[in-house]
């Protein structure tokens, strides 16, 4: 079963409508990579959202969050670099990330160590995440969505915590 069948089996909502709007969010053209890449972020939060509101299958409802936290999770995780990667000049690139380098030395006697920090900060919705480190966490993006996500949670379940 492939992924979209996934989704698809787990959603009341019309998943060509939530594809296309994240390509024309994405400037997605038709590459099979970036499908798989598209396919993987919406399954990700699709199950971030069916475990916190503890439904089997998302409803129309939840259209517009689901939408808003696939679009973070995907800026979160710099599929939006992988794919300007595709498409970028490398010397293009090399010019980009050489704007965001921070060089720190350290200096004690005669020694000195030199060493530089590209910036790993995405600000997405006026909320600045670390991305590409290990502070990144799927509970940053959860908690984003917390409020937002209990007005649809089902209580008939009993979990235990």
């Amino acid at each position: 079963m492939s992924i979209i069948e996934k989704i698809k089996r787990k959603s009341r909502i019309n998943i060509d409508d939530v594809v296309e709007r994240l390509r024309r969010e994405f400037n997605i053209t038709d590459k099979e990579e970036i499908n798989t890449r598209l396919y993987d972020a919406l399954y990700e939060t699709l199950q971030l959202i069916l475990n916190t509101t503890n439904r089997d299958y998302i409803i129309e409802d939840m259209y517009s969050i689901w939408v808003d936290m696939t679009i973070d999770y995907w800026y979160l995780n710099g599929f939006d670099k992988k794919i300007s990667k595709l498409s970028v000049d490398t010397e293009q690139e090399t010019k980009s990330n050489n704007a965001n380098v921070k060089i720190k030395s350290i200096k004690r006697g005669d020694t000195e160590t030199s060493f530089s920090e590209n910036n790993n900060e995405t600000t997405i919705n006026g909320v600045t995440y670390k991305t590409g480190t290990i502070e990144y966490d799927e509970d940053l993006l959860l908690n984003k969505y917390l409020k937002r996500l209990y007005k649809f949670r089902l209580l008939k379940r009993k979990r235990r915590w």
